[in-house]
Order: C-alpha cells, then structure tokens, then sequence
C-alpha cells in the first residue's frame, strides 16, 4: 500500500484521464445503504472490496475527502499505516494505493472508515466500477454499464 497526498491523488486520477465519479455524469448510479453491525459492516466491506479488485484486477485508490481526523484517531488505522511504512496522519496523506494482493487490507481500511463515518472514493485504475462512501451509513456506485452495478443487489439484501 502507498499513501498519497490531496495532489498526488489527483494527479493520479488527472494520468487516467479520470475525474471523480458523480450522479447525473453519464455514469450508471445505484446506492446501498452500510449495516450498523459489526459483523455485517465487516462482511459489507469485504464484498464491496472483493468487487471492486474484481472489476479492476489492478490497483485501487481509496480517497479519504472528509472525517481524516476521525480515522486518525483509530489506533487500528495508525498500525495499519506504520506496517507500510508511513507515519503520517490521514489528514496529510489521505490517499491510500492498494495492489491487488492487499485486498485483505483494503477491506480492513475500508471497515474502519465506515466505521468512523469518513467519506471518500473508492477508485480503480480503469473506470469500470467506481464508490463513494458517504458519512451517513451510505455508498454510492458508478459504473460505465448497468450490467458492472450488478452485486448492489446483494449488498441490499436483495
């Protein structure tokens, strides 16, 4: 996993001729909202990952845009960090890369961030299938075609 600044987020997104993903974009949209519970916000996080480095096989960026200082104050967060390296506060860096064989990790990041009630982007390298986490116990999906918004369905229970 890497970390990257505000910038450095968006010059990687700028590389990919990429912007952030937004209803009303042209882009397909369905919403789920997050399980209150511990084991069903875990099992939430691990199907949305499991999709998402599906869809891409790549790299995901997880964009933290708001409620860094509250996932700062995760003890669980700050040791996740310091095994790769960095030593920096989410606010300073809110970028986190993750390579496909992290997906245990992003899982956990993303399991923390809900659970904190951050707000950010879920990015792949391609477009294909897109997040917005929301700081009201939402998530958001964007994808180029309907058919890649599939497994929401799950998620909602249906």
């Amino acid at each position: 996993m890497r970390f990257y600044t505000q910038d450095e987020c968006q010059e990687w997104l700028t590389a990919r001729g990429r912007e952030l993903p937004r209803e009303g974009g042209g882009l397909v949209w369905k919403g789920a909202r997050i399980p209150y519970q511990a084991p069903a916000l875990q099992a939430f996080a691990q199907a949305v990952t499991d999709q998402l480095m599906r869809a891409h096989g790549q790299r995901v960026l997880f964009w933290v845009t708001r409620g860094a200082e509250d996932l700062d104050r995760s003890r669980l967060y700050h040791r996740l960090r310091q095994n790769h390296g960095d030593f920096r506060h989410c606010a300073a860096a809110p970028g986190h890369l993750v390579l496909p064989y992290e997906i245990d990790h992003l899982a956990s990041l993303l399991f923390l961030a809900m659970a904190t009630m951050c707000e950010g982007y879920l990015l792949g390298e391609s477009d294909r299938v897109s997040a917005f986490l929301t700081d009201e116990w939402y998530m958001d999906f964007f994808a180029q075609r309907e058919a890649d918004l599939g497994f929401v369905e799950a998620l909602r229970g249906g």
